[in-house]
């Protein structure tokens, strides 16, 4: 009768899905390691009759503390993973999109359609990037635009409508 009840509370464990359960298992095997060298030094100390009540009090309370300190470095680690695999996502989804409209042509490459300066200006106008006018002059402020568009969207940032500069904002909606 006891196994059973072992049993249910362990797929009760397993269902509630922990903030343990959340981590890579990577993470979790070193969260575990320090988890038991706390754990182990602790019943050191505990059963170590050479120190004070209040120095071994204090030097678990240590232990607890950095525990949780590599509990919330673990968890931080974490969410940098899905940030970068999140990231990395985008970028692929934009190189894909960038490589389907690439043609080779004599040997070359050729990639996107030819953008016009009042193309590029109302393109960017579109989505935000306030140019000013489209008068199809590439002055201050459509660098400016152009060169923002860039960094937000990960691109060299060349201050001139390059062809990959081109074919994400052919693709932005």
């Amino acid at each position: 009768m006891p196994d059973k009840d072992h049993r249910n509370i362990d797929y009760e464990i397993r269902e509630q899905k922990s903030p343990m359960a959340t981590l890579s298992p990577r993470l979790r095997a070193a969260f575990m390691v320090a988890l038991a060298m706390v754990i182990v030094s602790a019943l050191g100390l505990v059963f170590s009759h050479s120190q004070p009540n209040g120095e071994v009090i204090m030097q678990v309370r240590d232990l607890a503390s950095k525990l949780e300190k590599t509990n919330q470095e673990i968890q931080s680690l974490n969410q940098t993973t899905n940030t970068l695999k999140t990231d990395l996502s985008g970028l692929e989804k934009r190189l894909d999109a960038a490589s389907a409209n690439t043609q080779k042509s004599n040997g070359r490459e050729e990639t996107c359609a030819v953008m016009t300066t009042e193309m590029l200006q109302r393109k960017l106008n579109t989505l935000g990037y306030f140019v000013g006018a489209t008068d199809g002059v590439m002055g201050k402020r459509t660098i400016s635009a152009l060169s923002k568009f860039q960094a937000d969207h990960h691109l060299p940032v060349t201050r001139i409508a390059d062809s990959a500069t081109i074919c994400a904002l052919a693709y932005e909606k």
